[in-house]
């Protein structure tokens, strides 16, 4: 059987005729009445709710007619499966701005996306649900707490953002289970024939007046970063996705930053007074 989350199961049993009461006994397939979780106790009903958290159940009931005997009957046994459903969405974030809120990562206001044609998401390496169009996912697996849910982005350019190494420890049945992704990777910016600095965590890069005409200025993204614009200007500046700070092959003077918390830090590259006055009334530090 399958169940949603916190969904009950009910076992009921027929009686036979004559008797009065029955005795119980329900508990994870392969322990017995003194294993947590187990239901084992008399009862006069014909059939017992409660909330599976373990994967399979036996259970077994026997009459007795205590009027004229006190001998029972012979058990009536079983066994089930019970199954549920982690399901949720990736959702899109580039800012890397969703937290954990209980348990599951949250962001307000975040879009559905396919982290590429085929990703998936897999519990306890055993059972899979693909991501749709729009960032759904369904997979079915075994009731019990403290499994693996892992999601597998099939592009190369995503990476998670939230849980981190995109895999949560939860339990099964769960809904609303979120990933967060981002196709952005940490950057390094570098200009050449002007400043760079932060303000407030916005990169500013001021052109050098010494710089002719014929000198150009770009922006650009690596892997998932979108090539912005190139436009005739008096400096060159790059942003990439890794590696170390390095000098771009023309102009052949200028300086490597890289910024965070809104704070800059400069490197001078050989720019002469000017541009180390430059630098200074951006507030960069030389090493």
């Amino acid at each position: 059987m399958t169940v949603s989350e916190g969904q009950q199961v009910t076992v009921s049993w027929s009686a036979p005729a004559l008797a009065d009461s029955y005795e119980r006994e329900l508990y994870p397939a392969g322990t017995n009445c003194l294993t947590s979780g187990a239901y084992c106790d008399p009862t006069t009903g014909l059939s017992y709710t409660f909330l599976p958290l373990y994967p399979s159940y036996y259970y077994r009931v026997r009459a007795l007619n205590s009027t004229c005997s006190t001998q029972w009957g012979d058990w009536a046994a079983a066994t089930f499966s019970v199954r549920g459903t982690i399901s949720g969405q990736v959702k899109q974030d580039d800012s890397d701005l969703a937290v954990l809120v209980g348990g599951v990562c949250s962001l307000a206001g975040a879009s559905g996306i396919q982290p590429g044609s085929g990703a998936q998401v897999t519990v306890n390496a055993s059972y899979f649900g693909s991501v749709d169009g729009t960032g759904s996912y369904s997979v079915k697996a075994p009731v019990g707490a403290g499994i693996l849910a892992v999601l597998t982005p099939a592009s190369a350019i995503y990476h998670c953002t939230c849980p981190a190494g995109c895999v949560y420890s939860t339990s099964v049945p769960k809904t609303s289970l979120v990933f967060f992704v981002s196709d952005i990777r940490p950057a390094w910016w570098q200009a050449v024939g002007g400043n760079i600095h932060a303000d407030g965590g916005n990169v500013h890069s001021n052109s050098s007046a010494f710089y002719p005409r014929s000198a150009f200025w770009m922006v650009r993204r690596i892997q998932s970063f979108r090539l912005t614009r190139s436009t005739p200007a008096r400096s060159a500046a790059r942003r990439c996705s890794s590696g170390s700070r390095r000098r771009l092959k023309r102009p052949e003077k200028g300086f490597c930053a890289s910024a965070w918390t809104g704070k800059a830090h400069c490197r001078d590259v050989g720019g002469g007074k000017e541009q180390k006055s430059n630098l200074r009334e951006a507030g960069c530090s030389f090493h």
